[in-house]
């Protein structure tokens, strides 16, 4: 894109007829703003095709201090701005593609990172449990959980970005402990899930090793499902542990696995099964495992659960105080680059000023023009 020296004058009309005063006629004034518009579109030219921001300097060794009345006017009339925002668009819509690219890429590495924090923890979390699984419960386990773990670290990952965007707009320079609370209930949560059903795979492997033949494999969706009906049993109660009264809903939930029978929509309402004779001494067994272990669960949900939380929230601070420091240098390099644009475009119109001032002076009152002006006022009537 560049631009047309018919666009420049007509831009400029008499905006310049201030240069050589009021007793200047009509062509030395044309003359002058010819030149002018050849200048300024010349020099807007260059600068549009320029990927070098350095002024090279074609006019003479020392810059014309021009009043601020001349600048502005300059500014105004040949639309400067108008036609290098437009210009700019066009020749940075790449660049601003590819920042897109770039922002997307940098949020994903993020949520990479609060992922692996997350994933470190779950390995500790499981880690005594793994050897007393069946092998196609650990899978079934692992793979859900990783998804859980993604999600949330997708969600805590906007949610860190979008509190360091309020710091950036309250110069704070970290989160309010309120935001960190709610992002460590939501991680406790989380844990309490996991370990929740990762005890209950475990106790569906002793149970199974004990009373039923041969190997059965659990699909992942039965995996699923029992996550998903541990999870909101936790959700149910006031805090992070499972009540002695709902004792017999997680037994029911964990017999149903076992079996491979099909899970309800809301597993507090699993208050009865159907138990086959042949299962009866299988159910008691489990009844009275679930039972035996509530005191261990819900110690972890209220202590480990914490601890494990706490490592997190942490971690996950010192992302946040990176992600706030990279926010602060983008700014301060916008701000260097918008006094940088200022500074250059204060230099330029000096320089055509005093450039246009030159060549015109050279022109428009060389022995021609004079003598032309001095038979005028001699032909002119006393």
């Amino acid at each position: 894109m560049s631009v047309t020296v018919e666009k420049v004058k007509s831009t400029l009309v008499d905006a310049l007829s201030f240069a050589l005063g009021s007793s200047t006629n009509c062509e030395t004034l044309d003359e002058f703003t010819e030149l002018f518009a050849e200048e300024v579109t010349e020099s807007i030219n260059a600068s549009l095709h320029s990927h070098s921001t350095s002024i090279q300097s074609s006019g003479p060794p020392w810059c014309h201090q021009t009043t601020a009345n001349k600048v502005e006017k300059m500014g105004r009339t040949t639309s400067t701005s108008s036609d290098s925002d437009s210009t700019s668009h066009s020749r940075y819509s790449d660049r601003a593609s590819s920042s897109g690219s770039t922002v997307r890429s940098r949020d994903s590495g993020k949520s990479e990172a609060v992922q692996e924090i997350l994933m470190k923890e779950f390995r500790g979390i499981i880690e005594l449990l793994v050897d007393e699984m069946a092998e196609s419960d650990l899978s079934g386990l692992i793979t859900e959980s990783s998804l859980e773990l993604k999600s949330t670290a997708d969600e805590i990952c906007q949610k860190i970005s979008e509190a360091s965007d309020s710091c950036r707009g309250s110069k704070l320079s970290k989160s309010p402990k309120g935001f960190w609370k709610g992002v460590g209930q939501k991680i406790r949560k989380l844990f309490a899930k996991l370990f929740g059903t990762a005890w209950m795979l475990k106790m569906g492997t002793e149970v199974r090793k004990k009373f039923c033949k041969g190997t059965q494999v659990q699909s992942r969706e039965s995996v699923k499902s029992l996550m998903d009906s541990v999870g909101s049993l936790l959700l149910t109660e006031t805090k992070n542990r499972v009540s002695p009264e709902n004792a017999p809903v997680l037994s029911n939930v964990l017999y149903r696995y076992i079996t491979c029978d099909t899970f309800e929509a809301n597993p507090v309402d699993v208050t009865k099964v159907s138990v086959p004779k042949s299962h009866r001494k299988m159910y008691a067994d489990t009844k009275e495992r679930v039972k035996n272990s509530l005191p261990l669960m819900n110690w972890w949900f209220s202590k480990e659960a914490g601890d494990y939380t706490k490592r997190v929230t942490s971690a996950l601070m010192g992302i946040e105080s990176i992600v706030v420091s990279r926010v602060s240098e983008i700014d301060t390099a916008k701000e260097r680059e918008e006094s940088r644009k200022k500074m250059y475009l204060s230099l330029l119109i000096d320089q055509l000023v005093t450039r246009v001032y030159l060549k015109s002076k050279s022109c428009c009152f060389s022995p021609f023009v004079r003598r032309n002006q001095r038979s005028r006022k001699e032909s002119r009537p006393v």
